[in-house]
């Protein structure tokens, strides 16, 4: 299995695209993470177009918000 290590920052899909929204892959934004560090994978989506704009994340990963 190929690991990954190192900080990397965050790829949004151009929002201007419609095609690149919906339901294939949950797509975490920081208001998805609570102060307790729940994760809320219930608001927005990204569809299998959008996925090849952005930065898909490694199972166990560690991820940290900073806005």
């Amino acid at each position: 299995m190929e690991r990954h290590r190192g900080i990397f920052t965050g790829a949004t899909p151009k929002t201007t695209k419609i095609d690149n929204f919906g339901s294939f892959i949950p797509f975490l934004g920081p208001g998805d993470i609570d102060d307790m560090g729940n994760v809320c994978y219930d608001n927005k989506g990204l569809s299998q177009i959008g996925l090849q704009e952005a930065r898909k994340i490694q199972p166990n990963s560690i991820l940290v918000t900073c806005i």
